[in-house]
């Protein structure tokens, strides 16, 4: 429907005063300022649109961003508000990559965001309460479904052009200056309310909100005692830029299901080579309620994604024979994460009272899947 709405605006088929009407999703209405995020988001779009009209559509939108559908003069964009921090040079450098990643040539076989300036003047601009809030040109293309292996497949196959096309930028001395972010493997500084003896406390001595995840918590606190040797091995392996956060909330795809486009550059830093393919194998690891069905279609998922991901991304065997520990940092640091955003307030308990036992779930899947991981990433 986005789809259509967007073409029909450019050609004039249709004004912005009939989008409501043709939309299943009420548009978010200029007067209806019930909560603080609308009130942001209509602050937002009258910085970008300056006196026109503009349109407001709810799509959604990620764990970590609030984001909408924004229209105005005929055009359709991504307006973003970033809830996971409010520090201007992460998100520049954001923007600065995702016009490097525009420049490129050759260029990307499926489309990346590009930031848009609108009468702000600036594609970032900082809100009065101090919120960051972006704007993106609209990109075409539809949720994926990477329940079937040949999406997984095509999936792959775009990661593995995005890091050759970020490896790229770098021999190109494309000017974007050092990421923000440090890479998972430096786990301690992974979230700057999180030092690792303050999560090992957590993990062995939980606050009484957290009791019941008790079992889970040792789960977690062992595979960091576990993890801590491997960390000095990891800093000598091959490193690049990396998107660091591919999954199919951050792609869309065709109709005839070819990816479209990879979203969300949000934690772009320099990391493992490796670690791009570890994060997307750690989403495509089977779930631990599976039944037989479910669990062998999800393999077949992942070992989709890594033959198509490997034949453009080769990587060494020590490389290979990392990733099953990658993808266990993987695990812990969506862990710290989101024991950052609650230590710091930015969220109540009942976020990490999920993430706890999930982040167990899937360290577990992992040991359980090690050999089927070993000889698969042989291939």
């Amino acid at each position: 429907m986005v789809e259509e709405i967007t073409e029909r605006l450019k050609i004039g088929e249709i004004s912005l005063e009939e989008v409501e009407k043709m939309t299943e999703t009420k548009p978010l209405a200029k007067a209806d300022r019930g909560t603080s995020v609308e009130a942001l988001t209509h602050e937002a779009a009258q910085r970008f649109c300056g006196k026109a009209d503009y349109r407001l559509e709810d799509c959604g939108g990620g764990t970590n961003n609030t984001t909408r559908l924004l229209i105005f003069e005929g055009d359709a964009y991504m307006l973003r508000l970033y809830n996971t921090h409010e520090e201007r040079e992460k998100a520049e450098f954001e923007h600065r990559l995702l016009e490097a990643l525009g420049r490129l040539t050759p260029g990307l076989p499926f489309g990346v965001p590009q930031p848009a300036e609108g009468d702000a003047g600036a594609s970032l601009i900082r809100l009065k309460e101090g919120k960051l809030a972006a704007m993106f040109r609209y990109l075409d293309g539809v949720a994926p479904d990477f329940g079937h292996p040949a999406q997984a497949g095509a999936f792959g196959w775009a990661a593995g052009m995005l890091s050759s096309a970020l490896e790229r930028l770098e021999q190109q001395g494309a000017d974007l200056d050092l990421p923000a972010y440090p890479p998972y493997y430096a786990l301690a500084s992974a979230h700057p309310s999180c030092p690792l003896e303050e999560v090992t406390r957590f993990c062995a001595d939980p606050p009484q909100e957290f009791t019941g995840c008790r079992d889970a918590l040792r789960v977690l606190g062992s595979r960091l005692e576990e993890l801590a040797p491997v960390l000095g091995e990891l800093a000598a392996l091959p490193h690049q830029l990396i998107h660091g956060d591919l999954n199919a909330s951050n792609a869309l795809v065709t109709s005839e299901g070819d990816i479209a486009a990879l979203l969300d550059f949000e934690f772009v830093t320099r990391d493992l080579k490796a670690m791009e393919p570890a994060v997307c194998l750690w989403g495509f690891l089977p779930e631990a309620e599976a039944n037989e069905e479910a669990a062998n279609r999800a393999w077949a998922c992942l070992e989709a994604f890594w033959l198509e991901f490997s034949a453009v991304r080769p990587l060494s065997p020590v490389e290979r024979r990392m990733i099953p520990a990658l993808m266990q940092l993987r695990s812990l640091d969506v862990f710290l994460h989101f024991l950052g955003r609650y230590r710091d307030g930015v969220e109540d308990s009942s976020m990490l009272l999920r993430q706890i036992p999930d982040t167990a779930a899937r360290l577990e899947q992992i040991e359980r899947y090690k050999q089927e991981l070993a000889s698969l990433l042989e291939r």
